[in-house]
């Protein structure tokens, strides 16, 4: 498994994922403005409001053919193209899109599949 990868919220985690129930990522408790980290350096690939499900999206491609998305911001502080660095803030959390807490989802994706995050979490 890769590694290296850190937590994109010092916060507390308030679901894990589950494939099952439908949760394609871990779910972070938080306040309107909390800061969002990049979890590993990258390029980011998208950042903007077109998928109405996780509102203000983040998502940020690495070397190894894995992307991490950060959904349901309230800020985005990066633009497309843009290379991040790990720990980097690159977002403010909120509570846009389909859900009625403010919070960060974070999703890491293999090859496009949703994998558990704790798998590369350092």
């Amino acid at each position: 498994a890769t590694s290296g990868y850190d937590y994109p919220s010092r916060n507390q985690v308030v679901r894990n994922f589950d494939a099952a129930a439908g949760n394609m990522g871990m779910w972070f408790a938080g306040n309107e403005g909390d800061p969002v980290l990049a979890s590993q350096s990258g390029t980011v690939l998208y950042s903007g409001n077109g998928l109405p499900e996780y509102g203000n999206l983040i998502m940020i491609r690495h070397s190894d053919n894995y992307i991490t998305a950060y959904a349901h911001n309230s800020q985005l502080l990066v633009k497309e193209g843009e290379q991040v660095q790990l720990g980097q803030r690159i977002a403010s959390m909120g509570s846009s899109g389909q859900t009625n807490q403010v919070g960060l989802e974070f999703q890491v994706r293999l090859n496009g599949n949703p994998i558990d995050p704790r798998a590369v979490l350092g």
